[in-house]
């Protein structure tokens, strides 16, 4: 009986080790993995946001074509009151006064677009802060998850450290009983 429990001390306390030396490897791997992604995540957000936030506004693709379509509207306009002019017999006044009105409406629609820009930069820095914070998030949420991992390492160390103590007292005792008869 003595030989069955040594053994099974001995099982216990290669299986405890074995235990804690792959699931060391594994977490290792597991961290080096989630570290690697988070770092690419973090240099391609800054990337984005660097290459962004520094151009702008109006050498932006979607400014390009506004501007493009200010300017279209501005001349059709302009030379559709000219025609009108020219078959009413317009004054020289009303001329100026309808190239006045349409050249108000062309500052007020560039002013509008630069308006559009300070706004879109404010957009670029409120999504950067929201995805840096997500970042963190997870970084916190991964050193808590580390943490929980290893209590619970220690937990089964101490649970497996307790069942080979018991093992151990058992056949101490039965090495005892042994002895006395």
């Amino acid at each position: 009986m003595p030989v069955g429990t040594l053994i099974g001390v001995g099982t216990q306390l290669a299986g405890t080790i074995a235990g804690l030396l792959g699931s060391k490897r594994a977490n290792k791997r597991a961290d080096k993995k989630f570290n690697s992604l988070i770092q690419d995540r973090e240099r391609s957000i800054n990337q984005m946001f660097d290459s962004e936030y520094s151009k702008d506004f109006l050498d932006t693709e979607v400014a390009k074509n506004a501007v493009r379509d200010i300017n279209d509207r501005y001349s059709k306009n302009q030379a559709r009151a000219e025609g009108k002019a020219a078959v009413a017999g317009a004054t020289d006044e009303a001329q100026i006064a309808a190239q006045t009105q349409g050249n108000e409406q062309y500052n007020a629609a560039l002013s509008q677009l630069t308006g559009m820009g300070t706004r879109y930069r404010d957009s670029l820095r409120q999504d950067y802060q929201r995805q840096l914070e997500q970042m963190f998030g997870m970084k916190m949420a991964n050193e808590n998850r580390i943490a929980n991992r290893e209590s619970d390492t220690w937990a089964n160390v101490i649970g497996n450290s307790a069942g080979i103590g018991s093992s151990i007292g058992n056949l101490v005792g039965m090495f005892g009983k042994d002895q006395e008869s």
